[in-house]
């Protein structure tokens, strides 16, 4: 899903070895302006198909380091 006005896109996971272990599978960036530059929101909602599944910690950390290269990058 797209939304442009509030500067939000989402987006599901549908098929492969991520559903083998979610129900469901959602990721959301929001962009907030602020001043010069810009907030961002990361929002990662997931349900366990099983309690075999583990928590997304792995993925939650790697958003963070890829927008903080990309602040590092675009502050240049």
């Amino acid at each position: 899903m797209l939304d442009e006005k509030n500067k939000m896109i989402s987006y599901r996971v549908i098929d492969g070895e991520m559903m083998k272990l979610y129900k469901n599978f959602i990721k959301t960036i929001q962009i907030y302006p602020r001043g010069e530059g810009s907030l961002v929101k990361f929002i990662l909602e997931y349900e366990k198909a099983s309690d075999e599944a583990w928590d997304p910690e792995l993925i939650k950390e790697a958003a963070m380091e890829i927008f903080n290269k990309l602040d590092v990058f675009l502050l240049k």
